[in-house]
């Protein structure tokens, strides 16, 4: 965060809001059930959600009012603060009520350092927060990272909440990167056109990329443009991404899957390419045999076992005989990697092959009689 937006995180922590209720031009409310993993009852807690354009600096931003503890018993002090997200559902920044202060242990206000520290924290979304149970933080505002109930240290690396406010973080990360999450995407993919959504895929931020797919994926669209889009998207190795790119083609026609499918092959990425066979093994569709052998040869010339062991799952999951596949492979027989020759080996032994075939089959178990 560079000075000068700290600057402004800071002075929205001190200098505070007012609660209202008043009708503003630039915002829209929207009623929302969110739950809390804090909250006593399995019931979701009902929320207005405001989408507000009223900030040149910031055009479209989302605020809901949240409690900033959400108390396993009556002895919890309850202050109401508002969450600020981005269009995306980036958390960016709490606003805090005219003359209120967040606590620590022994009702120590926050500092300034505190305040920063926690931003630090609600901004992450891989936080150990994330997988820490309501149960094993209940009584650590007061024993320190300790669980009052059972007596042993809550596993939390210490950039994970602010000393002496444990409880706290854990309520405020929750609100942030909760159920909320989702809804505000959700609104801001319902207001944009199909070509808004198309642009953002070329976009540089990866967060902006995997909005635009989860968005296109939810509203169905699977024209022709929008396809070519998808499979010329950038993904790096981000494995989010291109689990959402297999995911997109695997609602598509079976016509444009299978192209889709050896376009993807076609990239030599190895962890695509493992994405796309796997995406095959589960897929419903029943894929010609010649798809199948010109998906083998790549798989055989990728010289990796684990995408030939997935190769040789699907032909057997499938029920897949196809002679020119079978010779296809005979070739790995004789591969430096014997793993790879052994579990063709083994394939191969149960089907019915040319006796061509069965002879570089039986060579074989007798040159390896020992190991296979």
């Amino acid at each position: 965060m560079n000075f000068l937006r700290l600057q402004i995180v800071i002075a929205f922590f001190f200098f505070g809001w007012s609660i209202s209720d008043r009708t503003v031009v630039c915002e829209k409310k929207y009623r929302v059930k969110v739950h809390h993993s804090g909250m006593e009852s399995s019931e979701p807690a009902e929320k207005v959600l405001v989408r507000s354009t009223c900030s040149s600096l910031e055009p479209v931003l989302f605020y809901m009012d949240v409690e900033s503890v959400v108390c396993g018993d009556s002895q919890c002090r309850i202050d109401v603060i508002r969450m600020y997200w981005d269009a995306f559902g980036v958390f960016k920044r709490i606003e805090l009520p005219t003359g209120v202060d967040l606590e620590k242990a022994g009702g120590i206000s926050f500092s300034k350092e505190d305040y920063e520290k926690l931003n630090r924290i609600l901004c992450n979304k891989k936080s150990s927060l994330k997988d820490v149970q309501k149960y094993e933080v209940t009584g650590s505002e007061t024993s320190e990272g300790v669980d009052a109930m059972a007596g042993e240290t809550i596993a939390l690396n210490t950039k994970s909440y602010v000393k002496g406010a444990v409880w706290t973080c854990y309520t405020l990360w929750h609100w942030a990167n909760g159920e909320v999450v989702p809804i505000i995407q959700n609104k801001t993919g319902n207001s944009m056109t199909v070509k808004e959504l198309v642009a953002l895929l070329k976009d540089t931020s990866p967060i902006n990329k995997i909005f635009a797919l989860e968005q296109l994926i939810r509203l169905k669209h699977f024209g022709m443009e929008i396809q070519n889009a998808v499979l010329g998207l950038r993904t790096g190795e981000n494995l989010r991404l291109q689990k959402l790119v297999i995911k997109y083609l695997s609602q598509v026609s079976k016509k444009n899957y299978m192209i889709g499918i050896g376009y993807l092959l076609e990239k030599r990425n190895d962890q695509f390419a493992h994405l796309a066979l796997r995406s095959m093994l589960n897929s419903a569709h029943e894929m010609p045999n010649e798809f199948l052998q010109s998906v083998g040869k790549y798989v055989i010339n990728s010289n990796s076992y684990q995408q030939l062991e997935v190769f040789l799952t699907i032909l057997e999951t499938k029920s897949i005989t196809y002679p020119p596949i079978h010779n296809d492979l005979i070739s790995i027989l004789q591969h430096t990697n014997f793993l790879m020759s052994r579990r063709v080996y083994w394939y191969l032994s149960g089907q019915n092959l040319s006796e061509e075939s069965e002879l570089e089959l039986k060579n074989f178990k007798k040159k390896n009689s020992k190991k296979i």
